[in-house]
């Protein structure tokens, strides 16, 4: 039986960026080839990759297995698909190494290069952190994201801690009272065209209607008294937008 030994090709990445919640995937592309370094026969093939922190010996920090579809030797995978690959992994210097059905690891360790830490970039530093809001304008909010009920209807003010509310959608004019007070007055009036009737000594009727009214005193007031002040809204213009958590 030949055995059958692997060359790798290219590794690039396909590292989605958290905040779209694309999932962070190695794109992985090889040949198989025999020890007569002709290709393998078409067909099916079992791997398993493994991601380690040394060249030999180190940890252990990932595995998937895999059933590949090699043709012409050349096969072409996906992964993190199945094992999730996360951001964190790549923080470090890691070494790939791959094994072929129930054959032993092949050596020597292949480092991995600058591509696939680039989702330690995207998704790692600069990634979307659980608990994270953001606003969206759609009417439901993105893969991996769930509403935030409680943000409707609310403006948000910044504080050092979560979580306090208050504040109101309208608001009043309280009007003060004056205090106490008085007021003088005095006046003539003038001469009117009032007329009053009567009889003199020899019984003829008379009537005299120039007269005047003289008038004065003083008011007095303790200042109570309300006023009524209808409500008015507080709300500046607004646009209303959907709060999104991170889960």
């Amino acid at each position: 039986m030949k055995k059958t030994i692997l060359i790798l090709a290219v590794i690039w990445v396909t590292a989605g960026i958290a905040f779209a919640d694309i999932p962070n995937t190695l794109n992985y592309q090889g040949r198989l080839m025999d020890s007569a370094h002709q290709p393998v026969a078409k067909g099916n093939y079992s791997v398993t990759f493994r991601l380690y922190t040394a060249e030999s010996g180190g940890t252990m920090v990932w595995e998937e297995a895999q059933t590949v579809t090699a043709s012409n030797g050349y096969f072409n995978t996906v992964l993190g698909g199945s094992s999730a690959l996360s951001p964190a992994l790549f923080d470090q210097a890691l070494w790939m190494a791959i094994q072929i059905s129930d054959k032993s690891e092949m050596t020597p360790r292949q480092k991995l290069g600058a591509a696939p830490y680039a989702m330690s970039v995207a998704g790692g530093q600069n990634a979307v952190p659980q608990g994270a809001i953001i606003l969206w304008r759609g009417a439901t909010c993105p893969i991996g994201y769930k509403r935030v009920g409680e943000f409707d209807g609310k403006f948000v003010r910044g504080a050092s801690e979560y979580g306090a509310t208050g504040g109101s959608e309208t608001h009043t004019h309280t009007m003060q009272e004056a205090g106490s007070h008085n007021h003088s007055y005095s006046g003539t009036t003038s001469e009117e065209d009032s007329v009053t009737e009567g009889e003199n000594s020899s019984g003829n009727r008379v009537a005299d209607n120039h007269h005047r009214h003289t008038y004065s005193g003083t008011t007095s007031s303790n200042g109570q008294h309300t006023h009524t002040v209808d409500d008015a809204s507080s709300l500046p213009p607004y646009i209303d937008c959907v709060f999104c958590e991170k889960e």
